[in-house]
């Protein structure tokens, strides 16, 4: 267990490692699951001023490869995996950046938000994209605080409060509301690294865990398990997919809390937050942060109250643009490409969505993305993939494939994908048609694949 001492040292020594290490204003690719040495090297980059550049565990070497080229990193601090598929990069290993550093200065560990109110560098992060292939959103030092500031405020969060940090840091939920959040607020922090529901479960059993931001499987899982629930849970959120309510109302039965909502994106950040008051409700929106529904043919009109629209967002969080494209930003508000509407009394509601984004276990797939590596397979012709519901809170991808001839399986296109994109991003099923169905204009109708 790390005491603010630990952390405080740990960030001051990864500091020294990446200054040495990477050039004024270089960019610091962090590969590794959630774990304590993550968060030192996180905020460790931002002391540093270099840009943080946070990537999902556990990726294939095309996709390393290709946002490290993206984003112009040079130096990469991570698991031996990583370094192994990225070896064009210097490297540092979690362990190495803060080796020897507990005890160290303990006065300057004692203010809540000390980290995060001092960075001095700036974020890069992987979105999933609006409407055409993934970008890399570029947030400033100045939006982390933002965003850290109104997730404690809105959380209640405090320095009594031990938080759960099982949702990947390198997403920015889990960045905003595992790491940020509390570190500002003085919290503990409980990190997983991974979505272990048994280990979470016994977290919340032994009263270790008070607040606990989620997503809607975790939820449900954890409310299916047997044993007593928890002792000192007093706030559970969820967010990264819409809540269904039979999920809410099971969690709130097993553990006697109810389960509230916050939206945001890679983009803005955290934005809204509170209670569900119907579905798809995500709250009233944080502290500096301008919501609006605006027309989806034009979007400098906005919708009167109660209509549905296009969501725009205006917040101190959000990006500052992206590294690679320009961002959809109209009169100051970035264009999330969600539907929803917002009634009288401010509280947003989200109806649906005009990107193509797929939600599989909390983490948001383009389907074009995926479409596109397929694609690259010499046995492909024309390929579409789609969602397929496994559970009322899970969905996998699904791809429809017309293949050159016969002799094509399944297990040698999913083998093709896992070498270059993440396991998440790998459809689990493979269905083979002899075409596709399209409009006039030739355009795949993916509304009518499931039915044909």
């Amino acid at each position: 267990m790390w005491t603010w001492t630990d952390l405080a040292g740990a960030t001051r020594s990864a500091a020294r490692v990446v200054e040495a290490k990477s050039p004024e204003g270089g960019v610091v690719m962090l590969s590794s699951p959630n774990r304590a040495e993550f968060v030192a090297a996180y905020l460790g980059v931002l002391a540093a001023g270099r840009v943080v550049f946070p990537v999902p565990a556990g990726l294939p070497r095309a996709e390393l490869v290709s946002l490290a080229s993206r984003s112009g990193a040079g130096l990469l601090i991570g698991e031996s995996r990583a370094r192994e598929a990225m070896r064009e990069l210097a490297w540092v290993s979690m362990e190495a950046l803060v080796e020897g550093t507990a005890g160290e200065d303990a006065a300057s560990a004692t203010a809540s938000g000390w980290s995060v109110g001092r960075a001095e560098g700036s974020l890069y992060l992987p979105s999933s994209g609006t409407t055409g292939l993934p970008k890399i959103a570029r947030r400033s030092g100045e939006s982390l605080a933002a965003v850290a500031r109104n997730v404690a405020e809105s959380a209640g969060l405090g320095v009594g409060d031990r938080v759960l940090a099982a949702v990947p840091m390198s997403h920015s939920y889990g960045m905003e509301n595992g790491l940020l959040g509390p570190v500002w607020a003085g919290s503990c922090v409980e990190v997983c690294e991974g979505f272990d529901v048994g280990a979470i479960f016994a977290l919340l059993e032994a009263g270790r865990v008070t607040a606990m931001p989620g997503v809607p499987f975790l939820l449900e899982a954890l409310a299916n398990l047997g044993g007593s629930g928890a002792t000192g849970l007093r706030r559970a959120w969820s967010a990264g997919a819409p809540l269904p309510e039979s999920v809410g109302s099971g969690f709130a039965r097993r553990f006697g809390v109810r389960v509230e909502q916050l939206y945001g994106s890679t983009e803005v950040g955290s934005v809204t937050f509170g209670e569900a008051h119907e579905r798809g409700g995500v709250g009233r929106p944080m502290r500096g942060v301008s919501v609006r529904v605006v027309d989806v043919e034009d979007a400098r009109r906005e919708v009167a109250a109660g209509s549905e629209g296009q969501v725009a967002i205006r917040s101190p969080s959000m990006l500052s643009g992206y590294v690679d494209g320009e961002a959809p930003i109209v009169d100051g508000h970035f264009l999330t490409g969600d539907l929803g509407r917002v009634d009288e009394a401010g509280r947003l509601t989200i109806t649906g969505r005009l990107k193509l984004l797929i939600d599989v276990g909390g983490l948001k797939v383009n389907p074009l993305e995926v479409e596109q590596v397929l694609s690259q397979h010499a046995g492909v012709v024309e390929c579409v993939v789609g969602p397929e519901r496994v559970s009322e809170t899970l969905t996998r991808l699904r791809a429809y494939v017309v293949t050159r001839g016969a002799g094509i399986e399944a297990g040698e296109l999913r083998a093709f994908l896992r070498e270059r994109l993440a396991s998440h991003k790998v459809p689990r099923s493979f269905e083979f048609r002899s075409g596709l169905p399209k409009s006039p204009t030739g355009k795949v109708l993916r509304q009518k694949l499931e039915t044909l």
